[in-house]
């Protein structure tokens, strides 16, 4: 065999390998496709702290979308969330959790499991910076929707802070 061919022939064993792990679908994972015709965002920039001691969520200030899925049929919407997470200037530092709810249910499986921790509250400056995180919906029925992104403090023992600054939501739909 010639050098070229072995070359080739692990080439596409590689890429062979590698379509079969992406291709192969998880216990946890989401799988849609669909196409996205319209998007509707919003996009905030002040900086908003909160500080909690019962970690429930609530909505993020200004994090509020409303969309019209068009169509006769139900559809999945791929939301994205990103956001700047600042030190606060007081308080104890926390990890932030969020989660995307629409029409006021968790609608995605990660919402639905009790959100990402899209911030983990250590106290190094690399922990601190931008973040996003796209959600998949289960499918919505066609008609007028709201958005919106929540949060919750990952502080068990007392009270943390959690702070954002430069956020946005996306929401990509029919």
């Amino acid at each position: 065999m010639s050098s070229t061919f072995l070359i080739r022939r692990g080439a596409l064993t590689a890429i062979s390998l590698f379509l079969t792990l992406v291709a192969w679908p998880s216990a946890a994972q989401v799988a849609s496709t669909g196409v996205v015709n319209k998007f509707n965002a919003v996009v905030a920039d002040d900086l908003q702290c909160r500080t909690q001691s019962n970690n429930l969520f609530a909505d993020v200030p200004d994090l509020s979308k409303s969309f019209t899925l068009a169509g006769g049929a139900d559809e999945e919407v791929a939301v994205i969330f990103t956001a700047s997470w600042p030190e606060p200037t007081s308080g104890t530092p926390a990890g932030a959790f969020v989660r995307l709810v629409i029409d006021g249910l968790a609608q995605d499986l990660t919402s639905a499991n009790g959100g990402v921790l899209v911030h983990d509250g250590s106290p190094t400056d690399l922990s601190y910076g931008a973040r996003a995180f796209t959600f998949v919906t289960n499918a919505l029925d066609p008609g007028a929707h709201t958005a919106k992104i929540q949060w919750s403090d990952n502080f068990l023992a007392g009270t943390g802070t959690i702070c954002i600054r430069e956020r946005s939501l996306v929401v990509l739909h029919k």
